[in-house]
C-alpha cells in the first residue's frame, strides 16, 4: 500500500493538571447512525463502552451523544451509570472539563465535520485525543471507494485526523499495520485492542 506523505504532527499544548479527575470522555455518536444501528461499527462502539462501564467505570466521565442526531437504540446498560449526556448540556460541559482524554470510537464518518469528529474544545483545553481504528479498506481500493473527488477529500481529511491522534486503538493487527505502514503512525502510538462483542 502506498503510504501518505510524512508531516510532522503539531506540537501539543500543555496539559493542565486535574487532579481526581476521571479522565475519559468518549464520544458515542456513532450509536445514533441508523444505518449500524445494532451492527458494525455502532454495535461495537456501545459494546466497547459499556464494557469499560463493567470493568472500570473510574476511567469515564462522561459517554457524549449529539441532540441534533436521531435518537440511539437501547441503552439500558449505560443509562444507570448517569454518564450519557447530550453535547451542549451542563453534564457534558462538566464532564469535559474536567477530563483528560477525548475517544473518537469511529473517526472516518463522512457525514461528519471534522469539527464534530475532534472537536475545537480537545485542543483549547489541552486534552489527549485518542480514536479506534477500523480499517482503511477504502484507502487500498480507492477506485472503487473513492471514485468521486469531493468523497476523496473527506477521506482523507479525516486520516489526517487518525494520523494527528495521541493515541490510535486498532481493532486488529491488520488496521494496526494500515495505521502504521499507511499513516505513517508510530508503533508507540498505536495499540491492538481486538474487535470482540458479544454474540
Amino acid at each position: 500500500m502506498t503510504g501518505m506523505a510524512a508531516r510532522p504532527r503539531p506540537r501539543p499544548r500543555p496539559r493542565p493538571k486535574r487532579r481526581g479527575a476521571a479522565p475519559v470522555v468518549v464520544d458515542l455518536r456513532a450509536i445514533q447512525i441508523p444505518d449500524y444501528r445494532g451492527r458494525g461499527i455502532e454495535r461495537r462502539a456501545h459494546e466497547e463502552a459499556a464494557a469499560l462501564e463493567r470493568v472500570r467505570p473510574d476511567l469515564v466521565a462522561a459517554y457524549l451523544l449529539d441532540p441534533t442526531w436521531p435518537p440511539p437504540g437501547a441503552l439500558d446498560d449505560l443509562l444507570p451509570s448517569g454518564k450519557v449526556a447530550y453535547v451542549g448540556t451542563k453534564p457534558a460541559e462538566a464532564a469535559i472539563a474536567r477530563a483528560c482524554v477525548f475517544h473518537c470510537p469511529s473517526p472516518i464518518e463522512l457525514g461528519r465535520t471534522i469539527a464534530q469528529v475532534r472537536p475545537p474544545f480537545v485542543d483549547h483545553l489541552g486534552m489527549r485525543y485518542s480514536v479506534t481504528a477500523h480499517d482503511l479498506i477504502p484507502l487500498r481500493r480507492r477506485d472503487v471507494y473513492l471514485e468521486h473527488p469531493a468523497q476523496r477529500r473527506r477521506y482523507m481529511a479525516r486520516l489526517e485526523v487518525v494520523r494527528s491522534a495521541d493515541a490510535v486503538l486498532a481493532v486488529s493487527q491488520a488496521a494496526a499495520a494500515d495505521v502504521r505502514e499507511a499513516l505513517g503512525v508510530e508503533a508507540s502510538r498505536c495499540a491492538v485492542v481486538g474487535s470482540g462483542v458479544s454474540a
